[in-house]
């Protein structure tokens, strides 16, 4: 299906013509534009030419969000993806009533389209930080293949599992090294990793040890049983670059719960209970 959406997408005359980051910014700037031109408005048919104009402009901007949102979520959490997405709008939209009401009621109406097209122009600027071309490139089908690990026996419930995995670099690959390994950071993040970070060796600088800890075991091998080739493309491009004797494995290490263990320890002391 992901697949099938982003062909469709393509398929489309403007999205052939234009990428998706030029179609919102330029849907951006012409409701900009018209909410500064309503701001000057004095006839009702003007308005509602530019108002036509503004329709238009939200929708090549909504569904071109819509889709991309889409494309780049995995089946497994599609439909919690796209409720975020949806409740984001939602709130947005809710939270902008209030906003510019009480502005217009204030300052104008004129004021407030001046002011409210201005805002808005200026959000194209997020399009340099947050570009959505990832849609048409990411490979969400499932990986066959899975990070191997240290055999050890624990229980699916069993956690906080803190799971390193150490790798040997050489000093020429440290920089490509550590590109990648950012890319790691946000998916073990995007994953659910409660905790990630990237250690270095001090006597050793090539030795880079990957850190992070999940919520649960049972958790942890959900996530690899979930895991979109995008992904697992990053773990190759950081496996390509050891250059160790062996291959990086995870080590897992459980957390110790010491409330528990100190609560134990007081009931074993207590010679009225017997434990």
């Amino acid at each position: 299906m992901p697949g099938r959406r982003r062909d469709y997408w393509r398929a489309d005359p403007a999205r052939r013509r234009w990428s998706a980051d030029q179609i919102v910014v330029a849907g951006t700037l012409l409701y900009a534009g018209i909410l500064a031109g309503l701001a000057a408005a004095r006839s009702l048919g003007a308005a509602g030419l530019l108002l036509t104009g503004a329709g238009v402009a939200g929708m090549a901007n909504m569904s071109s969000l819509n889709i991309a949102s889409q494309s780049v979520l995995p089946d497994w959490v599609r439909g919690r993806g796209l409720a975020l997405v949806q409740l984001t709008f939602t709130l947005a939209l809710a939270a902008g009533a209030a906003v510019w009401g009480t502005l217009a009621s204030r300052a104008g109406i004129a004021a407030t389209f001046a002011s409210a097209g201005a805002c808005l122009a200026a959000t194209t600027l997020l399009a340099l930080r947050y570009p959505l071309p990832i849609a048409d490139t990411a490979d969400l089908a499932t990986a066959s293949q899975s990070e191997p690990f240290v055999p050890v026996t624990l229980l699916p419930d069993d956690g906080p599992v803190q799971l390193a995995t150490r790798y040997q670099v050489p000093e020429e690959s440290l920089a490509e090294f550590l590109g990648a390994a950012a890319e790691l950071g946000r998916m073990r993040r995007r994953e659910g990793a409660l905790h990630w970070g990237l250690y270095s060796d001090l006597a050793d600088p090539g030795s880079l040890s990957e850190v992070f800890i999940a919520p649960s075991w049972a958790e942890h091998l959900r996530t690899t049983d979930r895991r979109t080739r995008a992904d697992a493309a990053i773990l190759d491009h950081l496996l390509a670059l050891h250059r160790g004797r062996d291959k990086p494995q995870l080590t897992p290490g459980l957390g110790h719960d010491f409330s528990r263990h100190r609560h134990h320890r007081e009931r074993s002391q207590d010679p009225h209970i017997e434990v």
